[in-house]
């Protein structure tokens, strides 16, 4: 019996294994998926809320219409595998997004970084297996730190384009209704209207076997063509020729039906399909076949593929065509990625220097179209012979290449151009591509068409599905463009190649603006601007420019780190100094439930002004330890705030120091400022809460009461109630910022009022040269109290600024910068006062 007794044991194992194991991973399964379902549930039930509050904060209490697109691009779900994310984020243009995105968060920008972000947004998306930019911002926020500075600078830069693009539409209908007289009428001949040719459709399979790569080595590429023909031609005349190319992740077949409505009306026209740039080379990537979005050498190959389809049908058109194809003057018209292969046919050349600049180091635009533009850097730096001079006329259809191309690539274009853009298009926003082209065309049969409402994709449902990827739910802002869209397009092209390829004077009469207006529909407005008026575009685009500069022209240097305050507390403070030689420095304080990533306008102002700038998360406020707003004592904030003072001054021994408080960090700095003045040159202090405070009464009657009993008892200020400011972007970007927070304790109300009071009674006693600046509308903090305070300070160096209609966070309201440039000019006053005495 003993014997056996072991063997018994690994029986009785082994049975129990081959049973438990099969039911232990069926619960593991099934735990998952009843995760997923939930998760799945929340997010259905939970994210149409949270993009009703994102987009009625954003867009205000009007604009039904485009609160229900911003809604509906929030929600947009995308059915997505987290295996087909991890190998987009393995591609180089995934990489340059998650460089991008680790600026906007806490996150490091190494490679390692990357890596471990990668891991965390496929880990995010394996939870449910969808994927929506709502979903994206609310999964980050929860578990990665956002830099609220930089997602305020990002949101700043998207307000300036659509603001530019309002501009420029209003321009260019003013410009529209300028040139307008009604001198063209319309013809019985309408060139929106299909022709009276049958078409015949064939399909060709080309083989181009001179290829040479960027090493010097030969191979083959073999591609297939569509060829739409009119199944009559005259034969007294030569047939015109249109070579049209498809853009990124799209084939031939999206062209078709532009390809079909000129040969109707006696066009031959090919498509050729890009293999390296197409539907199949996306898909390819999502499953693992290859490892980029499109291929390097597309910007070498899809202008040759366009001239390799001609050379094809110069052969042709002596066996088939009996002669009658002109193969001499060839019309192009491009779409995105075709845009850009349609301008090189037409001698356009790469400006590496312009597009070094522009891209280098990290992407910093909301022009999504230079994720493709720059991985033109990677081409050999020499120019490459793309121009083919039988290409005579060429559309461009939401082109991109403002950047690859720059203003001297396009000088070389000396034909006849159409470029054709919507102001609805988020992947080459109208502002930043095809109006910055327009005005660089030299050649005067140029053109602009620009239609309000017109997005980039023309059916994103069909292109998902092409990728064999699916919207989770019908979202209507990405259905198919309307026709009157597809008409426009039908009628421009045809008149604009019967002007530039037959010479038909009757056709060049009619690309007019007059012909234009009167085909325009609302909502669909459509402009056509001749190359005379563009001119008038400099302006505003000059403007666009500048500002957008402006938004990120301050070189700052940036740093983080951790100091010990009272008790051996651990803190975060960061700091951010001019490149020049620090003039000054100054220490902000941040109210209840802020952090210090909270002050980028305060920033942007004072260190141009060699002012160096520091700031703090206080205990139990953002990535400092401690429960959320709560002290023990109020001398904790205080010897806080000394630790860190004393931390910049030994840094900035000679260097005058300015102590400024916001909200609840007013109260600190002020209760610091009057019992420790030596070292200061100036106190400011804004949106103090100096008396009656914007939180409830009972709250803080309930903290009173609780204060000895329980001290930590936690309760929400109801502050997340109350606008922060009338900049609906900073209602937004505070709403969604995790470090916020609007929690309050028991022993924190006692020792706020406890302070007040003694602050109020010993306001004479003030010393250091003070600044107050309230907002007249702040519902956190009366201004009344503000003033009472002032008026009780006998100091003679006191400044009172009331900003009328200003809300809580005048820092970033909508006069943030008046308010800068008065605190700017306030501190840079008295650090020439005191380099004068030192002088």
């Amino acid at each position: 019996m003993v014997h056996l007794a072991a063997p018994v044991r690994q029986l009785k194992a082994k049975v129990s294994s081959s049973l438990v194991a099969p039911f232990c991973m069926a619960l593991r399964r099934h735990t998952r998926q009843v995760k997923k379902q939930a998760t799945n549930y929340w997010f259905d039930r939970h994210l149409p809320k949270l993009a009703d509050q994102t987009c009625e904060a954003y867009l205000g209490a009007t604009g039904t219409v485009s609160q229900a697109r911003c809604r509906e691009v929030l929600m947009m779900q995308l059915s997505l595998r987290p295996m087909q994310l991890k190998r987009f984020l393995q591609t180089q243009i995934g990489q340059t997004l998650l460089s991008r995105l680790a600026q906007v968060i806490h996150w490091p920008e190494d490679d390692q970084g990357r890596a471990a972000l990668n891991r965390a947004l496929v880990d995010m998306v394996n939870q449910t297996e969808k994927f929506s930019l709502l979903s994206l911002l609310y999964q980050l926020s929860r578990t990665l730190t956002l830099k609220t500075d930089q997602l305020l600078h990002t949101a700043k830069q998207v307000d300036l384009l659509l603001e530019t693009t309002d501009t420029i539409l209003d321009l260019l209908q003013t410009l529209s209704a300028q040139a307008t007289d009604n001198s063209v009428p319309l013809t019985q001949d309408d060139p929106r209207l299909p022709g009276p040719a049958g078409i015949e459709r064939r399909v060709l399979k080309l083989r181009d076997t001179q290829r040479m790569s960027a090493e010097g080595r030969k191979y083959v590429r073999v591609f297939r063509v569509l060829l739409y023909a009119p199944t009559h031609s005259p034969s007294d005349q030569k047939t015109p020729v249109v070579v049209m190319s498809h853009g990124l992740a799209a084939r031939p077949d999206d062209l078709a039906h532009y390809a079909e409505h000129l040969a109707s009306h006696g066009y031959v026209v090919a498509i050729p399909q890009h293999p390296g740039s197409d539907t199949n080379q996306v898909r390819e990537m999502l499953s693992g076949e290859t490892a980029e979005v499109f291929r390097l050498h597309e910007f070498i190959d899809r202008p040759l593929d366009v001239s390799c389809v001609i050379d094809e049908l110069v052969r042709l058109n002596e066996a088939e065509f009996e002669g009658r194809l002109n193969l001499d003057a060839v019309g192009v018209l491009g779409q995105s990625f075709g845009g850009y292969t349609a301008l090189a046919l037409a001698g356009a050349t790469i400006d590496f220097e312009k597009l070094e600049q522009a891209c280098e180091p990290v992407l910093d635009t909301p022009n999504l179209s230079m994720l493709l533009q720059c991985r033109a850097l990677d081409l050999p730096r020499r120019a490459h012979a793309l121009h083919d001079p039988r290409v005579r006329a060429v559309i461009t259809l939401d082109p991109i290449g403002s950047y690859v191309f720059g203003e001297r690539g396009i000088a070389n274009v000396k034909i006849p151009v159409l470029v054709i853009t919507g102001s609805e298009d988020k992947t080459a926003p109208m502002a930043l591509e095809p109006i910055q082209l327009f005005p660089w065309f030299t050649n005067e049969d140029s053109h602009l068409a620009v239609i309000r409402g017109k997005s980039h994709v023309h059916d994103m449902g069909k292109l998902l599905s092409a990728l064999k990827l699916r919207l989770s739910h019908e979202t209507p802002v990405f259905k198919v463009h309307p026709p009157i869209i597809d008409s426009y397009l039908d009628g421009l092209g045809l008149t604009f190649f019967e002007a530039f390829l037959n010479h038909n004077p009757s056709a060049a009469k009619l690309l007019s603006p007059d012909y234009a207006c009167q085909i325009s529909r609302s909502p669909y407005d459509l402009y056509l601007i001749p190359h005379g008026a563009r001119a008038a575009l400099n302006q505003p685009l000059e403007t666009f420019h500048q500002q957008l500069t402006n938004l990120g022209a301050v070189t700052i240097q940036h740093s983080e780190g951790l100091f010990n305050g009272a008790g051996g507390f651990s803190l975060y403070y960061q700091s951010w100094l001019p490149t020049e030689p620090v003039r000054a420095v100054a220490v902000i304080a941040h109210g209840l439930g802020g952090h210090s990533s909270l002050f980028g306008n305060v920033i942007k102002a004072l260190v141009p002004q060699g002012i160096g700038v520091y700031s703090f998360d206080a205990r139990g406020n953002g990535r400092s330890p401690g429960q959320r707003g709560y002290v023990n004592r109020w001398d904790e904030y205080r010897d806080d705030l000394a630790h860190c003072l004393a931390l910049v001054q030994t840094q900035w021994p000679d260097q005058p120091c300015f102590l400024m408080g916001h909200s609840l960090g007013g109260i600190i700095a002020l209760d610091y400022a009057m019992r420790y003045p030596k070292g200061l040159a100036g106190l400011i202090l804004t949106a103090t809460p100096l008396g009656t405070s914007g939180v409830a009464g009972v709250r803080l009657a309930i903290g009173r009461v609780l204060s000895r009993i329980w001290p930590r008892f936690s309760l929400s200020t109801g502050l997340e109630h109350v606008p922060p400011s009338r900049d609906r972007k900073v209602v937004i970007a505070y709403a969604h910022d995790p470090l916020r927070h609007c929690q309050g304790t028991a022993r924190l109300a006692t020792e706020f009022l406890q302070t007040n009071r003694w602050l109020q009674r010993h306001a004479g006693e003030l010393q250091v040269p003070l600044m107050m600046m309230h907002g007249g509308a702040d519902q956190v903090a009366l201004v009344a109290d503000s003033r009472a305070f002032f008026e009780a300070v006998t100091l003679p160096d006191k400044t009172f600024y009331e900003y009328p209609g200003g809300y809580h966070e005048l820092h970033d309201d909508i006069d943030h910068d008046e308010v800068m440039a008065d605190l700017t000019d306030w501190i840079t006053q008295r650090v020439e006062e005191n380099r004068n005495k030192i002088v």
